[in-house]
C-alpha cells in the first residue's frame, strides 16, 4: 500500500526499495513518460527476479539503473535489455541462463556466481555481451584455474573480481598453486582495457595459493606487467604467510617510470601496507609503512622514500 502514492509522483528520480516485493507492488511505479532513472532494490532474503519489471519494459524504459535484482528465465525481452546491472546464480539454479543473458545488451556489471559458470560459458556467453565491463565471480566454491584463463578472452572487461577464487593446495593438491599462476598470467595477455582486479580475501591460505613450482612473486607480477591499464591490484585480506616485502621489491617496476602527475598502479597488500601510485592516499607515490612479518625477517628495510 506505501508503494501506491509514488504513482501520483510524476518527477519521481530515484526509488531505493527493500528487496522480495510483490511483482505487482513493483510494477506499479512503471508509468509511459516515466522519469525513474535508479531503481535499487536491496535487504535480507532472496534478490528480487528481474522478470518483475516487466512492466518498466514495456512502458518503454531505456536508460534505467537497476540494482539488486538476479536474472531468471521468466525474464521477457524488453525487460532483459533493460537490465545493466545483474545477479546470476542464486536462487536460479545451477546453468547459466544464457537464452535471458544474451539478450541483456545493455548488461555493464555482472555478479555471478561461480559453481555455476564454464569455460564454455565465459566464451559463448560473457564474450557476446557488447557492454559488460565489471564481472564478479562469487566464491561459493573455487575457481578451477582453467575457468580462471579463460577469462581473457573478455578484452573489455575494466574490472574483475576474484576474490577468495583461486584454490589451494591443501584443498586441491600440489600443483594447483602452478596451475593458478599460470591461469593469472594467461588471463592477464587478454585484458588490456582492465583497470581493477581484486585478488584479496584468500587469507591465511595465499600462499598455498600461488607458492608452486614457480617464484610466486614474480608469477604475480609478470600478471601485473601483462594489464597495459592496470590502476588498481587488491591482494589484502590475504593473510601475512607470504613474503609481502619481496613482492613489493618485485611489483616497484610498476611505478618506476613514471611521469610526474602519472597515474601508475595502486597495490593493496595481504600484510596491511598499502602503496599509492601519483600521490593517492598514502602521498607522492608513498607507502604506509611496512611492518613486516616472521617471513620477512631476512628483507632489507625500506623508507617510504624508497618507494
Amino acid at each position: 500500500a506505501w508503494l501506491l502514492p509514488l504513482r501520483s509522483c510524476a518527477e519521481l528520480r530515484v526509488a531505493l526499495l527493500p528487496s522480495q516485493l510483490p511483482r505487482d507492488a513493483l510494477g506499479a511505479l512503471a508509468r509511459p513518460g516515466g522519469k525513474l532513472e535508479l531503481l535499487s532494490v536491496d535487504g535480507e532474503g532472496p534478490k528480487t527476479p528481474l522478470s518483475h519489471l516487466e512492466p518498466f519494459g514495456r512502458a518503454g524504459y531505456t536508460a534505467l539503473d537497476i540494482h539488486g535484482f538476479i536474472l531468471d528465465a521468466h525474464a521477457g525481452e524488453a525487460t532483459c535489455r533493460l537490465a545493466n546491472r545483474l545477479d546470476v546464480g542464486e536462487p536460479t539454479g545451477a546453468t547459466l541462463p544464457r537464452a535471458q543473458l544474451l539478450q541483456c545488451t545493455r548488461l555493464a556489471d555482472l555478479r555471478v556466481r561461480c559453481p555455476i559458470l564454464s569455460e564454455e560459458d565465459v566464451h559463448e556467453c560473457l564474450a557476446k555481451l557488447p557492454a559488460l565491463k565489471a564481472l564478479h565471480v562469487c566464491s561459493g566454491e573455487d575457481v578451477e584455474p582453467s575457468l580462471v584463463g579463460e577469462l581473457g578472452c573478455l578484452e573489455q572487461l575494466r574490472v574483475l573480481d576474484l576474490a577468495g577464487c583461486l584454490g589451494n593446495y591443501y584443498m586441491h593438491g600440489e600443483q594447483v598453486a602452478t596451475e593458478n599462476c599460470d591461469a593469472l598470467v594467461e588471463m592477464a595477455r587478454g585484458l588490456s582495457n582492465l583497470v581493477q582486479i581484486d585478488l584479496s580475501g584468500h587469507h591465511e591460505a595465499f600462499y598455498a595459493c600461488v607458492e608452486g613450482e614457480y617464484d610466486a612473486e614474480e608469477m604475480l607480477t609478470q600478471m601485473a606487467c601483462c594489464l597495459d591499464s592496470l590502476r588498481v591490484l587488491n591482494l589484502s585480506e590475504n593473510g601475512r604467510k607470504f613474503g609481502w616485502a619481496k613482492l613489493r621489491r618485485e611489483m616497484r617496476c610498476l611505478n618506476e617510470d613514471l611521469d610526474e602527475g602519472g597515474a601508475g598502479v595502486t597495490i593493496h597488500y595481504g600484510d596491511g601496507v598499502s602503496v599509492y601510485a601519483a600521490g593517492g592516499g598514502g602521498g607522492g607515490g608513498g607507502a604506509q609503512e611496512d611492518s613486516g612479518s616472521a617471513d620477512d625477517d631476512d628483507d632489507e628495510e625500506m623508507s617510504d622514500d624508497d618507494w
